[in-house]
């Protein structure tokens, strides 16, 4: 996540409040799903508040995103 600017980072401590809230009433995949929905659909209320991130950046912020998710459900 070190690769990642500022505006970046915000966005991937969102999505990751987002699955928490996601990850209390749904399995893994389905959590996963809804949150990176957000950052993917163009109407997501996530994305639109950061204006507009490149392909590049998303992959990136889903990678770290991922990362983290997957280590959490490593610990548990």
């Amino acid at each position: 996540m070190n690769e990642l600017n500022e505006r970046q980072k915000t966005m991937v401590s969102d999505m990751v409040d987002d699955y928490v809230s996601n990850h209390e009433v749904n399995a893994l995949a389905q959590s996963l799903y809804l949150t990176i929905d957000e950052l993917i659909d163009w109407d997501g209320t996530l994305y639109e508040q950061y204006n507009s991130f490149s392909e590049k950046e998303r992959v990136q912020i889903i990678r770290a995103f991922m990362d983290w998710a997957l280590e959490q459900e490593g610990d548990e």
